[in-house]
């Protein structure tokens, strides 16, 4: 590396004075008959315009970056080990891998971050999309890297032949190889074009707009340029994404298959890998979108916004739909599931896998829904999705992170959510309201040790464990009504038009199911279930040994 800004202060570049203009024991040695081996004449020939030789430093260079030569290079937004916040430099070699370089910000002087490695097939060229690296390799594969995991998430056999450049654009991505094919891609890696689009080596291409048109550039090592213009296929290519239900399916049994585990820190990186699936889902589809830092090592929250299909109306609202992609564990050591519980599969009409119900189902189906209407140009308000990590833990900093990225969420008018439940399997329920949840815990204790209840027990002795139990036994009667005094007095009443409305959903399940009993019964029944409060004791600990 040089600092440019320092050209003009360093002696000048006198090239005769190069080390490979001295003589060489060896090299340079007199061969039979006396003669050394001719060399080179140096060049005379001045810089062009106001061009100058510059010289840069040993210690600004670094030896055997790679195991074989450094075939590309790009800058990058940054990657300082978790997050994409610094300038990085990011580098594949002929040794086949990809590596991550800080850049420090004074000096320039880079530091090796990390290594992708996936094989030993010479890395030909990147290209930056977002937190996606795509990596052109020896043979004619495309690796896509996901930069907030580190993960290879796809690779793609892309030619037959290696892949010299890459380029993104537009929805689409484009790859050229040594034998002169150029291909296009759309967003989920599926083939759209192919073309001949020189006689040997595609060497360089870029992506651009010119007078409204969209643009791809080629330049191969037959002496040419090449002009294509790609607006038309590109537009295909974002229409191509499809929303219908074997699509949504697909994508539904993919994001089971990520063990996003929040409870367990062995699953860290596949919540993290879940995080991201979803982000570029929801880029696939149009929308703006980020991934929110939590605190610790708590996961992020995926954020997006699908605006307006047109022009925005007065009365357009924003909707904020909220849910989160990860799960309670499912082990299955005991062997309960009858098949793998992060395998998706059908059954009887339904469909099993760990987060089907709770909320990966619920959380694809509002996206594919928003996405179906975007596409149809009939989206009349903007969406953003907020769909956490960690709510299956107490959604550990989800309320922190939303008021420091509040500016960004912006003003929202309703709040949507898909947590909750239907009536039947064939009438859903609007929920409107839910009972809140206080957690409180009850710690009873004695000034005595521990002792055996065998030799030390006695009526005599008032111990922790049952002093507590009393305490719990009195706070709800044998109707379950909570005993605590002026418990109820925040709880509302019921008004007539709640009250209707109980008896209208009790004759609708009894229309459909008469098994179900008397309407009145089942309306109370559902009352209890969601507007009276409830008490439930969830564990009792004790101090002693554990199964003493």
């Amino acid at each position: 590396w040089y600092n440019l800004s320092e050209k003009d202060d360093r002696p000048t570049f006198d090239l005769t004075r190069h080390p490979i203009m001295r003589n060489h024991r060896f090299f340079d040695s007199k061969g039979p008959g006396g003669t050394p081996t001719p060399r080179l004449a140096p060049t005379s020939e001045p810089c062009s315009g106001d061009g100058q030789y510059l010289e840069i430093d040993k210690e600004d260079i670094v030896q055997y970056a790679h195991n074989g030569y450094t075939y590309c290079m790009l800058l990058a937004g940054g990657s300082d080990g978790d997050t994409l916040e610094d300038e990085t430099l990011i580098s594949g070699g002929g040794d086949g891998t990809i590596k991550i370089w800080s850049i420090e910000g004074a000096t320039g002087a880079i530091g090796e971050l990390r290594t992708l490695e996936s094989g030993d097939d010479s890395v030909l060229a990147l290209v930056l999309d977002d937190t996606l690296l795509y990596s052109g390799r020896l043979y004619g594969d495309i690796n896509v890297w996901d930069l907030e995991t580190y993960q290879l998430v796809r690779r793609i056999e892309g030619h037959t032949a290696d892949v010299l450049t890459l380029c993104v654009g537009h929805g689409s991505l484009f790859s050229g190889s040594a034998n002169g094919i150029v291909k296009q891609f759309t967003s989920r890696y599926e083939r759209m074009h192919e073309w001949q689009a020189h006689d040997h080596l595609v060497l360089a291409s870029i992506m651009t707009v010119h007078r409204g048109k969209r643009i791809f550039v080629t330049g191969g090592n037959d002496d040419c340029i090449a002009i294509w213009d790609v607006g038309e296929s590109n537009n295909k290519a974002q229409e191509s994404t499809t929303t219908d239900n074997d699509e949504l399916l697909n994508s539904l049994s993919q994001l089971v298959a990520l063990r996003t585990v929040s409870s367990k820190p062995e699953y860290a990186q596949d919540c993290r890998r879940g995080a991201s699936w979803l982000r570029s889902l929801l880029k696939d589809f149009g929308a703006d979108t980020d991934m929110f830092s939590t605190a610790g090592n708590s996961n992020p929250v995926v954020f997006a916004r699908f605006k307006v299909s047109s022009t925005r109306p007065k009365q357009a609202k924003t909707i904020l739909f909220y849910g989160h992609y990860d799960v309670v564990p499912a082990e299955n050591k005991q062997q309960l599931w009858v098949s793998d519980p992060f395998m998706m599969h059908g059954m009887n009409g339904y469909l099993y896998g760990r987060g089907v119900s709770d909320n990966k189902g619920p959380v694809l189906a509002a996206i594919y829904a928003v996405a179906e209407l975007v596409t149809e140009k009939r989206l009349n308000s903007d969406v953003v999705f907020l769909i956490e990590g960690e709510e299956e833990c107490g959604s550990r900093g989800f309320e922190d992170t939303v008021r420091r990225n509040k500016d960004k969420i912006g003003v929202i008018d309703w709040i949507l959510l898909a947590n909750s439940y239907w009536l039947d399997d064939d009438i859903p329920c609007l929920t409107y309201g839910l009972r809140g949840v206080v957690h409180a815990t009850v710690e009873v204790a004695s000034h005595r040790a521990n002792l055996h209840s065998g030799v030390d027990g006695s009526q005599r002795i008032n111990e922790a464990m049952k002093d507590l139990i009393s305490i719990l036994a009195v706070l709800s009667d044998s109707d379950g009504l909570i005993k605590i005094p002026r418990f109820y007095d925040s709880v509302l009443p019921l008004t007539r038009d709640e009250d209707r409305s109980y008896t209208a959903i009790s004759k609708a399940l009894i229309s459909r199911d008469p098994e179900r009993g008397d309407a009145r019964q089942l309306a109370e029944q559902l009352k209890g279930r969601w507007r009276e409060p409830s008490l439930t004791i969830h564990r009792i600990t004790s101090s002693g040994p554990t199964g003493s």
